[in-house]
């Protein structure tokens, strides 16, 4: 693994309490900005995502380098750094696994006033990829959506939609994913269990906030599938080691497998996109969302969702079940819809024989909302 920089000048340390300015005038070259302050690595080591696969190397290091983005009129400078910290077994205090990151933060802001949110995908076996290069970081994978996007060459662009301007983002690979390894004698397949899997997290966090003096900043989890059942265990292992956090995002959210297999829990993000869409046609009480007959349902559902379904299907859950069914033929098959431009954060589906084809909104009244939902309501 190597990144390098254009840089020819000499290495710039990376201190998360005098960053440059958070507010860098817009006439501001990025590439003068960096240039003589980034810090290029090159990783020689090999990491193994197989059960049994370990490494010996130990080294904390990091790529970083310096750039900035316009968002909402207002030109960011931030830092982007990309390495390794080590966590420890704290049984024994030696090194327990060597854990990959990708971390931006914004110049210019005071740990106590500048969050920081750690992410992470789900699987469980994945790396945050997908997070990182199609969510919230400063820079994404272009696409056409909400239509085709065309094969290779791919380009990365700049990211509008970037938290950078509200927090700092810090993607970690989990142990046995990406370039995330056990640490000799340990093995990977050692943190392959959910509270394995959550120790880790926790003990990367920990490391983390002590090595970049952020302790006393804001703490968010961002998980995604799977990663929104980590983020229950996460959050309980973090208070009872004493980190408490200020919020966790939930994303795709998972958290009863039992009912993995059930439309029915569609129901409240397909409400959610179609009061968005302006489809739904009520308008829920204020502080009344749920009446004693919503509570009977199981899994319950929102008024706002349920009434609607009700007036145009019937009422009936089976009427309602096989709707949302037809919402999602890549989990159902034999629906009679096709599947859509693509999968993940965004893309939805495409009807059959209909130019119908949709890109919810990645958030409603300021909530995260990363469920997508397509057809016609």
């Amino acid at each position: 693994m190597g990144i390098d920089s254009a840089s020819s000048g000499g290495v710039y340390p990376l201190h998360h309490g005098d960053h440059n300015s958070h507010g860098v005038p817009p006439t501001v070259n990025p590439v003068a900005l960096s240039r003589g302050r980034d810090q290029p690595f090159f990783d020689p080591v090999a990491y193994g995502n197989g059960p049994d696969d370990s490494v010996t190397d130990t080294t904390e290091a990091a790529a970083i380098t310096h750039h900035t983005i316009l968002i909402d009129g207002k030109r960011i400078a931030y830092t982007a750094t990309v390495g390794h910290l080590v966590t420890v077994d704290p049984s024994s205090s030696l090194p327990a696994a060597k854990i990959f990151y990708v971390a931006f933060t914004a110049d210019g802001a005071k740990e106590e006033t500048r969050p920081v949110t750690f992410f992470y995908n789900g699987g469980p076996g994945s790396s945050s990829v997908f997070v990182l290069l199609g969510s919230f970081a400063p820079k994404r994978i272009k696409t056409s959506m909400p239509g085709f996007t065309p094969p290779a060459p791919y380009q990365i662009e700049d990211n509008p939609d970037s938290m950078i301007d509200h927090s700092d983002l810090v993607f970690i690979n989990p142990v046995g994913t990406g370039y995330s390894a056990a640490v000799a004698p340990n093995k990977n397949r050692n943190f392959w269990g959910v509270d394995q899997d959550a120790d880790s997290l926790k003990q990367f966090i920990k490391r983390y906030l002590t090595k970049n003096n952020r302790w006393n900043s804001p703490k968010y989890l961002f998980g995604e599938s799977y990663g929104t059942a980590r983020s229950c265990v996460l959050a309980y292992k973090l208070h009872e080691d004493g980190v408490d956090l200020n919020g966790v995002t939930l994303q795709s959210s998972i958290l009863d497998y039992r009912q993995a297999g059930n439309p029915v829990g569609a129901l409240p993000t397909a409400a959610a996109d179609a009061w968005y869409h302006k489809k739904l046609g009520v308008t829920p009480a204020a502080g009344r969302l749920m009446t004693a007959d919503d509570e009977r349902l199981d899994p319950p559902v929102a008024v706002i969702g349920y009434g609607y379904w009700q007036r145009r299907f019937g009422g009936s859950r089976d009427a309602i079940a096989n709707h949302i069914i037809a919402l999602d033929p890549q989990r159902h098959p034999g629906s009679g819809l096709g599947p859509g431009p693509g999968r993940g954060p965004g893309p939805g589906l495409r009807r059959k024989n209909s130019n119908v084809s949709w890109k919810f909104p990645p958030t409603v009244d300021g909530i995260s909302n990363m469920t997508a939902c397509t057809g016609q309501f």
